[in-house]
């Protein structure tokens, strides 16, 4: 390259097209699958998109190191892990316990609520044989939204998709990270 590149992620799609070998037909069969809105590491899985919390969950089995990879492939475990997130959304501790106990590396106690009926659930989160623990994979947070409109104009039925990051306090300091009008 005749230039340094910056230290750090993208702001767009457009600057793939900086990366030796990348061509404008690559890059159009990526577009559909690639987004750069937002560089915070962790994920609201209770507002993700499916396929997003699925590859957290093959993430966090392929590297946490206490836990069996799950493979890409095998859509039934998948399934049954995502269903263990959004049945315990919104509180991040119960869905990484939900997740671990799933997962068989943290085992389930029976508690007495008060009421006189025992609740399956663990008592810690964490689990300190796993070198990344699913609950720092996650937030509560949501700084990103997107925003899909469809109209007709001038005849012709458009869609349009804004991404806005709204982490400023004051509505006219958002940003727009990203739009497309099909």
């Amino acid at each position: 390259l005749d230039y340094k590149p910056k230290s750090g992620p993208f702001m767009t799609l457009s600057e793939l097209r900086l990366v030796p070998g990348m061509s404008d037909d690559i890059l159009e069969i990526l577009k559909p699958m690639v987004t750069v809105y937002h560089t915070e590491d962790k994920v609201n899985v209770c507002l993700a998109d499916e396929k997003v919390v699925d590859a957290l969950l093959i993430h966090y089995t392929s590297y946490s190191g206490c836990a069996d990879p799950i493979d890409p492939e095998d859509t039934e475990a998948i399934e049954e892990l995502r269903t263990e997130v959004t049945s315990n959304c919104p509180d991040i501790s119960e869905i990484a316990t939900a997740v671990n106990v799933k997962l068989g590396i943290q085992e389930e106690v029976d508690e007495d609520d008060g009421s006189g009926t025992a609740e399956t659930k663990s008592t810690e989160s964490k689990v300190s044989e796993c070198e990344i623990q699913f609950e720092d994979l996650l937030t509560e947070d949501n700084d990103i939204f997107k925003i899909t409109g469809r109209g007709s104009v001038g005849g012709i039925d458009s869609k349009v998709t804004v991404i806005i990051d709204a982490s400023n306090s004051k509505a006219s300091k958002w940003t727009t990270l990203y739009y497309q009008a099909d």
